[in-house]
């Protein structure tokens, strides 16, 4: 059934994650095989993500009927982040805009006062690493698990 290696990763993803099956290699002997090795057919994971020029319209399924969107002093005063918040169709959007580059404990706390407050089904978190961290944070402090939107908008690891 191929190297150790392989073998190692195959019973990972379809044993203890259930995947589906998202790749055919030749040397773990899949009857499926083909020529050329590698045959991406399907993959699924959480979380799910989007991405491209129409990944914000993905906002217009969520059913949520709050949301909270955390983001810095800039996205709130532009009015990006209750654009972003109104994609959401007909939810009540609350903006958290306070959140300042490697935020200290007294803004997560703030923000986590006003996440208890509105009590949303959805938080959007749009900004780069110092926000989706305090939205994180915020999180963590509250018994609250609403739906969590992370909206990069740097160019980062990737992480989220």
């Amino acid at each position: 059934m191929g190297t150790p290696c392989m073998r190692n990763f195959f019973d990972y993803t379809t044993n203890r994650r259930k995947w589906q099956r998202a790749y055919t290699l030749p040397e773990m002997g899949n009857p499926r095989r083909e020529k050329g090795g590698v045959i991406l057919q399907t993959f699924s994971q959480y979380p799910r993500i989007f991405f491209g020029s129409g990944a914000l319209d993905q906002l217009t399924q969520c059913r949520a009927q709050s949301v909270l969107v955390v983001t810095d002093r800039f996205f709130s005063e532009n009015g990006t982040a209750q654009a972003v918040g109104a994609r959401v169709p007909g939810a009540e959007v609350t903006v958290f805009g306070g959140v300042t580059p490697d935020p200290p404990v007294a803004v997560v706390a703030a923000g986590a006062a006003v996440l208890a407050r509105c009590r949303p089904q959805a938080l959007i978190a749009l900004g780069g690493g110092s926000v989706l961290d305090c939205a994180k944070a915020m999180l963590y402090l509250q018994d609250l698990r609403p739906l969590f939107v992370a909206v990069p908008t740097t160019s980062g690891s990737g992480s989220e």
